[in-house]
């Protein structure tokens, strides 16, 4: 079993709700700074972005269930640097990447399940549009369950019905393998981010308006997308789940549980319940989550816009008016793609037996690690022209910060320290590479840079 690193704080038997502020509500971006003017592509630089954009996505694993040839990878990303990106010209080359990227990979039909190395991997689809639809989000809903138990129709009842209002596709996946905390297995997250991936490609759907739904081990699943992919996310309903957690998930006195998950929802909206007689999933690991929650919004102020509660005497069910008043609150919201701090905590070695590869989390909103280590953590700030990160528990390399005009004004000099040294002062020239890869990481046609720093 893998060793695990957990972090020690008192349990507070309470119930409780964390509420931001109002500003917080809408999940406002930030303005962007001005953009540097410039004369776009020309047409010999447009076709060779065309020709690289079809060779990158054509080599892109078609399906999360797959990984990238790192050494074809590497080729790819040779020509990509070789390319000079003109002042101006980022929209027009997202453009063209994102045409490219629809046209290769996994798209949404749930008569014809995707064939994995995991298994036969099936889903259905409700308020699917006819064409494109990019006003549209997605709502990932998973089911609950167990060892040999659980159904996708489970989770396409409960949370169906505010798809037509909220404006949003509903996704329900059926567990690859049956298991305690299907959806935190190897197979279960990459099935899940290759839903968002083929929604995207299908519909071409809001990358800002992603959600994760679900009751029971569903609820788990949902609170560990959200924790292990915020960037991803505009939101999460993880009700009546756990956390892995010593001495176990049910112990009503848990000392640790894992890391790599709470920290990093600074951004994400959650609205959950928990009971406090609840059997099946007990709210201990849930009431230690919120300590945690509770420190982190003394350290962030204005941040993890939680909405959480422990209902005396409730057992393994929604409580009255739920999960509905949990839709209303949340369903309307948008990621903030663009944030200016940030909190990332890595875990890479979770707990389960090995039936493949984990993903790797190598971007993370504006920051990117080449290969993060297991309990890696990163403060990040953007204060003006400034962008500091504190890094612990990782050598002070392998990194990339990217930027673009929604951080910084991309036309003055900005200025990066790592752990109070200096590491960068300049004007940032517009990099291809950046665009490529900030779009390529998250397949996403939001959350793009175009500006880079390396060290």
């Amino acid at each position: 079993m893998p060793h695990l690193l957990f972090v020690n704080y008192p349990i507070l038997m309470l119930s409780i709700v964390g509420l931001a502020g109002a500003a917080a509500l809408a999940g406002l971006q930030q303005n962007p700074a001005p953009a540097a003017k410039g004369g776009g592509l020309d047409a010999a630089a447009k076709k060779k972005i065309e020709t690289l954009a079809e060779d990158w996505f054509k080599a892109r694993p078609a399906s999360a269930f797959e990984d990238w040839d790192d050494k074809a990878r590497e080729k790819l990303l040779e020509r990509a640097k070789a390319i000079e990106l003109p002042e101006g010209a980022r929209k027009d080359v997202i453009q063209i990447l994102w045409k490219a990227a629809r046209k290769h990979g996994d798209r949404l039909d749930a008569t014809k399940p995707w064939i994995s190395s995991f298994g036969k991997a099936s889903y259905s689809v409700a308020n699917a549009p006819t064409a494109d639809a990019p006003k549209m989000g997605l709502l990932v809903g998973l089911h609950g369950g167990g060892e040999g138990a659980g159904d996708k129709s489970e989770a396409q009842g409960t949370w169906s019905p505010a798809l037509s209002k909220h404006k949003l596709i509903g996704v329900f996946p059926q567990g690859i393998h049956l298991v305690h905390d299907t959806w935190n297995t190897i197979e279960g997250e990459r099935f899940i981010l290759n839903i968002i991936e083929a929604a995207k490609r299908t519909y071409d759907i809001d990358p800002d308006r992603v959600f994760f739904a679900g009751f029971s081990m569903g609820g788990t699943g949902s609170w560990f997308m959200a924790g292990r992919h915020p960037y991803l996310t505009a939101g999460a309903m993880p009700f009546h789940g756990v956390f892995f957690a010593n001495p176990s998930s049910i112990d009503p006195h848990p000392t640790q549980i894992h890391h790599g998950f709470v920290p990093n929802v600074r951004h994400v909206p959650l609205y959950y319940t928990t009971g406090s007689v609840d059997d099946h999933c007990p709210p201990y690991t849930y009431l230690f989550a919120e300590k945690l929650l509770n420190d982190l919004r003394k350290k962030h102020p204005g941040d993890y816009e939680i909405n959480f509660r422990c209902v005396e005497g409730l057992a393994h069910a929604f409580p009255p008016g739920e999960p509905q008043a949990g839709m209303q609150w949340i369903l309307d919201r948008k990621r903030k793609t663009f944030p200016k701090g940030l909190t990332w905590e890595n875990a890479r070695d979770i707990t389960f037996v090995a039936t493949g590869n984990r993903i790797m989390v190598h971007s993370f909103y504006w920051l990117g690690c080449e290969n993060p280590s297991d309990a890696m953590q990163v403060e990040a700030e953007i204060k003006g022209q400034n962008v500091s990160l504190e890094i612990k528990r990782h050598e002070l390399k392998g990194f990339t910060v990217y930027l673009s005009s929604e951080l910084i004004d991309v036309t003055k000099e900005v200025t990066l320290t790592v752990n109070g040294e200096e590491k960068f002062k300049g004007v940032l020239p517009p990099s291809f590479s950046a665009v490529l890869e900030s779009m390529s990481d998250r397949y996403d046609r939001n959350m793009v840079f175009d500006r880079r720093i390396d060290f």
